[in-house]
C-alpha cells in the first residue's frame, strides 16, 4: 500500500502512518496450535511444521532472525514464550527459560528440547503474547521487537459471519492496537500454507493505531524465489526487518523512549506467564524415534530427508550472518544521508553525490569530495525502508532496546507424532 491516512495531534505529529510494503504481499514467540499438524501439506511436504528431526521453519526463521539482530542486543539476553498448546490454548504463555531469558545461541537448542513435550491444541490467539510483550515494554520503558513465528491461524467459528472479526481475532486486533501506544515492534512470520488473510489485515488495515507497528512476513513465498541457503536467509532476513527502521523513528517521533518505566497511561491485561514444559517427562513411544518425523499421510512415494541440504544450511549460517549485515550497511549506505545518518538522501550536487536536504542547507562544500557545491538537484525519492534501527544520536540506548522476542503459536508435543 502506498496509501497514507491519520490525523494530526496538536503536537504535529501524525499518529497514524501506514508504511508500505516494499514487496507485493510478504510473521519470535513459537506457535504450537494445532493447525502445525496440517498447516505444511503443501509447504514444507505434509510434515509436522514443529518436526525436530529436520531443518523446519521455525528453527530457520529462529536461526536468521536471531543472528541477524543478535548485534543489536547489549545484554544477550532474550525472554522467548510460547503458546497455544492445552495449558495455555488462548489466554496465557509459557516461558523457554526459568528465569528472565535465553542467550541467543541457546534459543534454537531449547525450542528443539521444549517441542517434544508439548501437546498441540486450540482455540488461538496471538492476544496473550502481545499483551505479555507490552507488560515488559512497559516496566523497562525501553524499545522492543516482538518477533511471532505462527501458522498464521486463529479461532473461528464456522457461525461468524465473514464480514465480522470472531473473538479470538477482535482480542488480537485490540492487543495489536494497544500495542502503538508503546516503544514496541511486532514481526509476524508466518510459515505453512496460510491463509494469511487476518496477518494482512492486520497489516494493512488497522486504522486505531497511533503509528503503523505490525510487519507480516509470508516465510515461504520469500524463500521459494532463492535457489540457495544463504541467499533465502540473506532475503528473508532484510523482508523480515525493513519495517523496523521507519517504525523505530515513529516511535522516537511520538516520545515513547523518552517516558521512561511504567509511564504510558495504559492499562495492560494480566497474563499469566507458566513455567516451561518438564523435559524430563518420560515421553511415549509414538513422541520418539522415526514415528515422531512421520508424515500426515502417506506419501505416494518414499522419500528421504534431505541431509545435504540440512548440512548446507546449517554451515552457511556464519556467512549469512555477515552477508545479512553487509547488506542492510549497503542498503544504509545507499539511503540514509552521511551527515545525519537518518533522514534520506533527497539533495544531489553537481559532483554526484547526495545528502539529505536539511544537511544539504547547512553545506558550502560537498561532504565527499570537497567540492565547492554550486548546484543542488532535489529528487523524487521512491519509498524506500531505511535499513537503520535508530539514529546515530540513539544509536546506544537502541542497541539496548531491540530485544528479540520470541511470541508464535505453541509448539506440538505427544501430537508431533500423529
Amino acid at each position: 500500500m502506498n496509501e497514507r491516512s491519520g490525523n494530526v495531534a496538536e503536537d504535529g505529529v501524525n499518529e497514524f502512518e501506514m508504511i508500505p510494503d516494499r514487496f507485493s504481499v510478504l510473521p519470535h514467540v513459537t506457535q504450537d496450535t494445532k493447525s502445525n499438524e496440517w498447516s505444511g501439506r503443501n509447504t514444507f511436504d505434509r510434515k509436522n511444521l514443529h518436526d525436530v528431526s529436520c531443518w523446519n521453519p521455525y528453527k530457520e526463521v529462529i536461526d536468521t532472525i536471531g543472528k541477524t539482530l543478535r548485534e543489536f542486543d547489549e545484554d544477550d539476553c532474550i525472554p522467548c514464550y510460547g503458546f497455544g498448546d492445552t495449558l495455555t490454548q488462548d489466554h496465557s504463555v509459557f516461558s523457554f527459560a526459568s528465569d528472565s531469558g535465553l542467550p541467543f545461541e541457546q534459543i534454537l537448542t531449547r525450542y528443539c528440547q521444549l517441542v517434544p513435550h508439548i501437546k498441540m491444541a486450540g482455540p488461538t490467539s496471538f492476544a496473550p503474547i502481545v499483551h505479555q510483550a507490552i507488560s515488559i515494554v512497559n516496566s523497562t520503558g525501553t524499545y522492543h521487537i516482538l518477533v511471532i513465528i505462527a501458522d498464521g491461524q486463529m479461532t473461528r467459528s464456522v457461525d461468524t459471519p465473514s464480514h465480522l472479526l470472531s473473538k479470538n481475532e477482535q482480542e488480537t486486533v485490540d492487543a495489536i492496537c494497544l500495542a502503538s501506544h508503546f516503544p514496541l515492534s511486532i514481526v509476524m512470520v508466518g510459515v505453512g500454507d496460510g491463509p494469511w488473510d487476518a496477518m494482512l489485515y492486520f497489516d494493512n488495515h488497522l486504522r486505531d493505531r497511533r503509528f503503523d507497528n505490525f510487519q507480516f512476513v509470508d516465510f515461504h513465498k520469500i524463500t521459494s524465489e532463492c535457489n540457495t541457503p544463504g541467499k533465502r536467509q540473506t532475503q528473508f532476513a532484510l523482508r523480515a526487518l525493513m519495517e523496523i527502521p521507519e517504525q523505530y523513528r515513529a516511535i522516537v517521533r511520538l516520545g515513547y523512549t523518552r517516558k521512561g518505566s511504567n509511564n504510558y497511561g495504559r492499562d495492560i491485561p494480566f497474563v499469566m506467564v507458566y513455567p516451561p514444559p518438564d523435559t524430563q517427562a518420560d515421553l511415549s513411544p509414538f513422541q520418539l524415534g522415526e514415528k515422531h518425523s512421520e508424515r500426515l499421510s502417506a506419501p505416494s512415494a518414499p522419500s528421504l530427508v534431505d541431509a545435504n541440504s540440512q548440512w548446507e544450511a546449517e554451515n552457511v549460517t556464519s556467512q549469512v550472518t555477515s552477508t545479512t549485515s553487509d547488506e542492510l550497511a549497503s542498503l544504509q549506505d545507499q539511503l540514509l544521508c552521511c551527515i545525519c545518518e537518518e533522514r534520506r538522501k533527497n539533495i544531489v550536487f553537481q559532483c554526484g553525490h547526495e545528502t539529505c536536504e536539511v544537511c544539504a542547507d547547512q553545506l558550502h562544500e560537498c561532504p565527499n569530495c570537497r567540492e565547492k557545491i554550486q548546484i543542488r538537484i532535489k529528487r523524487f525519492i521512491i519509498k524506500h525502508s531505511v535499513v537503520r534501527f535508530a539514529p546515530k544520536e540513539t544509536e546506544r540506548s537502541c542497541k539496548r532496546i531491540t530485544l528479540l522476542r520470541f511470541s508464535n503459536r505453541v509448539f506440538p508435543s505427544a501430537s508431533l507424532s500423529q
